[in-house]
């Protein structure tokens, strides 16, 4: 078994012939994978220029987060035969990519899943650019059940498209609704007088929206702050308004990166902590994971 660590897409089942690195490459025409689901024979046939080329196939899987190839055989011809591909194997196959080589490098084929490789033809639809004459943030952004987004980050600004900051040269919590074309329906600014950032906000199931981040503040929108810099979740109604606010910590560093409303309607939080008070109850060592569960 041959190991390799560098990255890959991984998939449930691969195929892949590795080509060598110093291989010259020819491309392979008309490829073509038939699979009997009687047998659970796989049939891959090809064309190819050149001449000589040895196809040494592989099989690939990600183990502990390390990719490894297990040699299945070799061919000099067109065609390759796998027996005893299943079903579920066959499912998670489609397009195959295809190299080969001259003399007697590596060179071959991959079995990649049922979603199509093409060449990005994305365009740019449109594009808004938002904030004022200062620095502006976004973090997080979510497609809403209207059509529009939803897109939260952190403003210095308090001019152009930015009015209400609570600070002076700090940061606010910036959280602006966008149409489907990208146009400002509402904006509001969460925070106080000292800085605040938010990092993650999704929409929930009564049409609001839940905010996380951080706050160093602990006057208007926000209190409860147990020390420097606490973890802040903010519940919003539909229009951008305050529902509820929570400060989480303890009397160091805690900050939230990433929030989720959960099937019990609560919302699960995740960031860091460098806290071992308040409402941290176990302490590792410098920054640990916090993970912390609402209801």
């Amino acid at each position: 078994m041959l190991r390799r660590n560098f990255r890959v897409f991984m998939f449930s089942f691969m195929l892949v012939l590795v080509p060598s690195i110093f291989a010259a490459f020819y491309p392979l025409n008309n490829l073509q994978a038939v699979w009997n689901s009687g047998t659970g024979r796989l049939d891959i046939r090809w064309e190819y220029g050149g001449a000589g080329a040895v196809f040494k196939v592989y099989k690939q899987k990600l183990e502990e987060g390390v990719v490894y190839y297990q040699y299945v055989g070799e061919t000099t011809g067109h065609s390759y035969v796998i027996e005893n591909i299943t079903k579920q194997e066959w499912n998670s196959m489609t397009g195959i990519a295809v190299n080969a080589v001259t003399g007697t490098m590596e060179s071959g084929f991959m079995v990649l899943k049922k979603e199509e490789f093409k060449s990005a033809t994305l365009s740019i639809q449109w594009q808004k650019t938002l904030g004022g004459n200062d620095h502006d943030y976004a973090y997080s952004i979510e497609q809403t059940a209207d059509g529009g987004y939803i897109v939260a980050g952190a403003t210095l600004s308090n001019d152009g498209d930015v009015k209400g900051n609570h600070g002076s040269y700090t940061h606010d919590m910036w959280v602006v609704k966008l149409d489907a074309s990208g146009n400002i329906k509402w904006q509001k600014f969460l925070g106080g007088t000292s800085d605040d950032y938010a990092y993650s906000i999704q929409q929930t199931s009564d049409g609001g929206y839940i905010v996380a981040g951080y706050t160093s503040s602990n006057n208007g929108d926000v209190t409860g702050n147990h020390g420097y810099e606490d973890m802040w979740v903010v519940k919003l109604d539909g229009t951008g308004n305050i529902a509820w606010q929570k400060c989480l910590g303890g009397s160091s560093y805690d900050y939230a990166y990433s929030i989720l409303q959960t099937s019990d309607g609560g919302y699960i939080v995740a960031g860091c902590t460098e806290s071992d008070n308040g409402d941290v109850s176990e302490k590792r060592w410098g920054n640990d994971v916090w993970v912390v569960k609402l209801k």
